[in-house]
Formats: structure tokens, sequence, C-alpha cells
């Protein structure tokens, strides 16, 4: 469904249905839903249905924030920060109504029944899928050919993020979007005005900083 909707396969009309009926649960959009009878007969969730994996809650996140649907956004954002800070690191699975590292129920398990899957510890699909909110969803970062592009959000419990050191291409980048009174909407790259932009020739060290209004995201 979150692929549906950032590659624009779905119609404005089949985006809407998609992002008002698809069901959340505590913790966030579920890998699938509901969970597959079996395992729920046995008082769990599959490891492929029910479950929570954060990679799935990223593009769904983005997908979301393409269209607008902030509160989406948001929710799967500040759900994910919670977790991490919660466990200390990015487990690869997590039960949807408690938030706890769970690994779900699969034929040929372990455990008294058999059927209990490990939620394997520090999984870089979830970490990418966490740095994906934040270098495609709060920093807003699109990228071409070209160059790379900013068009930032900020969640309304933030005022501002600042990134530095990060790689693109021949350059790093020290990256700081804020929100204030002041400036609203103001670009600075290397403390001069400039567009959002910077282009896929620059080389070396390079500050772009964003200023959005303060009432808004």
């Amino acid at each position: 469904h979150a692929f549906a909707l950032l590659f624009d396969i779905a119609s404005a009309e089949q985006a809407s249905s998609i992002l008002e009926n698809l069901h959340q649960t505590p913790y966030g959009i579920a890998c699938l839903w509901p969970t597959f009878a079996r395992y729920a007969e046995r008082g769990g969730f599959g490891r492929h249905s029910g479950t929570i994996w954060p990679f799935i809650n990223a593009f769904w996140a983005e997908a979301a924030l393409k269209y607008g649907r902030y509160g989406i956004f948001d929710k799967e954002f500040f759900t994910l920060t919670a977790l991490i800070n919660r466990y200390a690191q990015c487990a690869e699975i997590y039960h949807p109504l408690t938030g706890e590292i769970y690994g779900g129920l699969q034929e040929a398990g372990k455990g008294e029944s058999g059927w209990e899957w490990e939620s394997c510890a520090r999984q870089s699909w979830s970490a990418s899928g966490y740095v994906r909110m934040l270098l495609f969803g709060v920093l807003g970062m699109r990228f071409d050919a070209k160059g790379v592009a900013f068009a930032p959000y900020l969640p309304a419990e933030i005022d501002w993020l600042e990134i530095n050191d990060l790689p693109y291409r021949r350059a790093r980048l020290d990256i700081r979007i804020e929100r204030g009174d002041t400036s609203p909407g103001a670009v600075r790259i290397d403390g001069q005005t400039a567009r959002p932009f910077l282009p896929a020739g620059a080389e070396g060290k390079h500050t772009v900083e964003v200023m959005l209004p303060s009432a808004l995201g």
C-alpha cells in the first residue's frame, strides 16, 4: 500500500481510501491485518501478520507525508522513536499492542508451542527505516541526477533538527531545520541566501539552514 502511494500507482481516490481505512495498532501500522487465524487461535500474532516491522512503518509514514497526512507521519515517527529509546536499539519486530520486542508465531518455531520465533537485535533495516524518516521526512531531502533538494517538515513537538557531517557524493553536509518567527521560509547555504537545493557536483563541507514558520510544520 505504501509503495502504491509513493510510486503514484494509486489514483487520488484510491490513495484517500488507503490512508483512511488501513488498520492502525497502538504501535503503528502492522505489516498485515488481521493476523491469520491459525496464529490468533494460539493467542498471538503471526511473524508476518499483525506484527510491527519498522521499515514498513517508515515507508508508510513517508507515503502519508506525501499526501499531507501529518498525523499519520507523526504517530509512526514518534512511536518508533519511543521504541528505540525504550530498548536502546532498533529491534527487528515488535508486538503491535504492547510494543514489546516480539518475533511472532510461525510454523517450525521454538519454545513449548513450537511456534515462537525470535525478533533479532540491532537490525539494520529497522535502523535505516528510522533514518529514512529523518532524511526523507523531517529534512525533506529529494534526490535526483542534478542534486538534492530540501522540503522539510517539522512535527509540532519539534522546534529544530540538526544533522552534521552527512555524506552526499563528494560533499559533507551540516543541515539544520529550525522553526522561528524570524525569516520563515528563508534558506541559507554556507551562510548565503539560496534556494533549497545543492547541486550534485558540490564538494567538500557545506552548511544548509532552513527556517520554517513558527506556527506550521
